[in-house]
């Protein structure tokens, strides 16, 4: 027998498969309602349509985002430049940070000292430069032509204002 050709099944029909059940007291096993194709087709189109439209905004946003990322850079270089500045100008007025006006003002006392240091003058012959210790020297024109060449250098160098 084992040199018997086989015989093949055959394939279940749903005819065959009622038979089989009928002949062994059971219900045969409802057949899948086929899905028509004209739900099928419109639900496809609808699903191909949203992703069509989301896609659109994906890309719509992919572009935004490198708009923004440019604007950003560019930003971020101005701001660079803008740091750049504000070293420098620290750099020159140190302290600008604890209010620019004492700031500025201890920067020119603080460069009229080296201009009168690098002039020539010993500190204590040097002109004051603390607006608040400058007092007011007012002369006439009259005597200040009686001084000496000297003295009206001296007189003028150290503020001294002359009035008609």
């Amino acid at each position: 027998m084992a040199n018997a050709p086989e015989t093949p099944i055959p394939a279940p029909s749903a005819g065959l498969v009622a038979r089989l059940a009928a002949h062994l007291g059971l219900t045969a096993p409802v057949e899948a309602a086929p899905v028509e194709t004209p739900v099928a087709d419109t639900a496809l189109a609808d699903l191909q349509s949203k992703f069509d439209s989301l896609q659109a905004g994906f890309d719509a946003a992919s572009v935004n985002a490198v708009a923004l990322s440019e604007q950003v850079t560019a930003l971020t270089a101005e701001r660079d430049a803008a740091q750049g500045v504000l070293n420098a100008i620290e750099a020159l007025v140190p302290n600008i940070k604890d209010g620019p006006a004492a700031a500025i003002e201890a920067a020119v006392i603080k460069q009229s000292v080296e201009i009168v240091a690098a002039s020539g003058f010993k500190a204590e012959e040097a002109p004051a430069v603390d607006p608040s210790a400058v007092e007011e020297r007012t002369m006439s024109a009259s005597e200040f032509e009686k001084l000496t060449f000297k003295d009206r250098n001296s007189y003028m160098r150290s503020g001294g204002k002359v009035t008609e």
